[in-house]
């Protein structure tokens, strides 16, 4: 650097590690620059000499935790990523790539209503714009016409733009549809139904977790005399216990 300095006039500014005539180890940062005579000949060079191995040290140990996070990031079962002030993509860890199908060149630095054009109108866009808006956490559940699935998503601003996490739900949502659906068969049997829990013994087990309207019509108890407690509450002092 300083050859080409004195020989072509070329200024320089970098940083590098040196040694000291101590023997400590450094890293200092390097300025110089051409000295020109009244006929434009370079004389030599001026510049300085800056330690700056406290500052190198914490850049190298923020690059060592932010590749530490990233690592942990793209570990997570969940999907994340994060968006700037102008909605573009920063970040994107590996679960996020998997659930929506896209890799880092088709999202990194472009915005989300230009990489997914359909969320636009839909719930999605108006709660990341509200969150951003309000800075206040939010969650809520998204279907995307495109993936044909659903996801439950959690958004949290921060000063720099916005925090996604989110995950599918389409099969818990299919489970719960179907509970539903049991549930309103049961509540229509005439037949008084009791469910407890399974493979507990005890004076206070079973516990009852579940009671049908038929059951609170023919035996008097309601629903939450009985849920939580054990049915040997049904028995009368004349039961015959055999």
């Amino acid at each position: 650097m300083f050859r080409r300095c004195v020989e072509e006039g070329r200024p320089f500014d970098e940083t590098l590690p040196m040694l000291t005539r101590t023997g400590r180890a450094i890293w200092a940062r390097v300025v110089g620059a051409p000295v020109w005579d009244a006929q434009g000949r370079i004389l030599g060079a001026h510049g300085a000499f800056q330690d700056v191995t406290e500052q190198q040290e914490t850049r190298k140990q923020r690059a060592w935790l932010a590749d530490r996070l990233t690592q942990t990031l793209d570990q997570m079962g969940d999907g994340f990523y994060t968006l700037d002030r102008d909605w573009r993509f920063t970040y994107v860890n590996r679960a996020a790539h998997t659930l929506l199908k896209t890799t880092d060149d088709e999202l990194l630095g472009r915005a989300i209503w230009q990489a997914f054009p359909d969320a636009l109108g839909t719930n999605l866009e108006f709660e990341y714009r509200r969150a951003v808006a309000t800075r206040k956490y939010a969650l809520f559940e998204y279907y995307d016409t495109v993936l044909r699935s659903w996801f439950s998503v959690r958004l949290h601003p921060i000063e720099e733009g916005l925090l996604v996490y989110f995950r599918e739900i389409t099969r818990e949502r299919a489970r719960e549809r179907d509970l539903r659906l049991l549930e309103a068969a049961v509540a229509q049997q005439t037949d008084a139904l009791l469910i407890t829990e399974a493979g507990i013994e005890g004076p206070d087990q079973p516990k009852v977790i579940y009671v049908n309207p038929a059951y609170v019509r023919q035996t008097g108890f309601a629903p939450e005399d009985v849920i939580g407690r054990t049915p040997r509450i049904q028995r009368g002092r004349l039961t015959d216990r055999a």
